[in-house]
């Protein structure tokens, strides 16, 4: 007799039993991925040394030809300043112009037909007017980067007013001078500066000023060039009776002054007023510390560092960064990227 069989009893017989759909074809399992390695810093070049800046190291060179082996007399300081304004041709009055397109050194040498001067009173209101609010940006945001707890160094305002008067030295004067006399450029007058506080009308320094050597740099790209300066600045304590006045007239130069004092540098803004009263002179310079200035050639006598160098590094992109902004001033264009 036949009977039904029980499911399991069919799949043990293979009655009933329908086989499995073939399964989807499958790509091939991709191999385990390989470790990589950490991505590389990317080289600035074949070697890990950046080459040397060439306008920074021809600034210094030749700083270091002026002073490497000589100190000031006692009492004395050094005075590295730069100025901006235009290397001019003294032919015709207008700026200079290079064959070059970026910053170069100018040697009057390699031009022996071509009278020049270096022209600070090309600065104008305008350009010096940016600056003044640049610098009073750079104070601000300083103090807020400072607060915030950034690492930099704070950069101090002063606003001072003052006048200088003038004096030239009699003979008896200038043979007090003994300690100077090999400095003295036979070419420049000495002259003794006397400047007065406008605010409590006291004398604040008397100084002789010996101009030393200039350097001028032929910028093309800005409006303004700039001129490096290496003077010796020495008080003077003797008597009245040695000094003829150059003029008649008190406030031979009325200096309204803007400090900014940043680490080793300090950066004036001065509006000039002249006795005439007819016209008014704006200068912008800027100054290394002595004490910075004297404590970096020491270590580049002894090859102890390069401070030296970094000094003036500092110094050149200070004065690279003031003349940027004092053509966006001028000219309405976009200030220097990253400042």
């Amino acid at each position: 007799m036949n009977r039904e069989m029980t499911p399991a009893e069919q799949g043990r017989n293979g009655i009933g039993h329908t086989a499995p759909p073939p399964a989807a074809a499958q790509a091939p399992a991709a191999p385990p991925a390989r470790p990589q390695p950490p991505p590389m810093a990317m080289d600035d070049s074949i070697l890990p040394e950046k080459p040397r800046n060439d306008l920074v190291f021809m600034v210094c060179e030749w700083i270091w030809s002026q002073l490497g082996s000589r100190m000031p007399p006692k009492g004395s300081v050094f005075e590295i300043e730069a100025k901006l304004g235009n290397i001019v041709n003294l032919d015709g009055g207008e700026r200079i112009r290079l064959p070059v397109l970026s910053e170069a050194i100018f040697d009057r040498m390699g031009f022996p037909n071509l009278k020049t001067k270096f022209d600070t009173s090309v600065m104008t209101g305008v350009a010096h007017k940016g600056l003044n609010e640049f610098l009073n940006h750079t104070v601000m945001w300083t103090k807020q980067e400072i607060d915030r707890g950034a690492a930099r160094h704070p950069v101090h305002y002063t606003h001072t007013r003052e006048w200088d008067e003038y004096y030239e030295l009699t003979t008896e004067g200038r043979g007090a001078l003994q300690h100077l006399t090999h400095w003295m450029n036979p070419n420049h007058r000495l002259k003794v500066r006397q400047t007065f506080s406008k605010e409590t009308q006291e004398m604040t320094a008397q100084i002789i000023k010996i101009r030393v050597a200039d350097l001028e740099i032929y910028n093309p790209n800005d409006v303004f060039d700039y001129r490096v300066s290496i003077s010796l600045e020495s008080p003077w304590n003797g008597p009245e009776e040695h000094l003829n006045r150059q003029t008649e007239r008190a406030n031979d130069r009325l200096k309204d002054r803007l400090s900014y004092k940043h680490r080793d540098y300090q950066i004036d803004l001065t509006q000039i007023s002249h006795p005439d009263g007819n016209h008014q002179d704006h200068e912008v310079e800027i100054e290394i510390n002595n004490d910075s200035f004297l404590a970096a050639l020491d270590d580049a006598r002894a090859q102890r560092s390069d401070r030296y160098e970094k000094c003036i590094s500092g110094f050149v992109d200070n004065i690279r960064i003031l003349a940027g902004h004092a053509t966006h001033a001028v000219q309405a264009r976009p200030p220097p990227p990253g400042m």
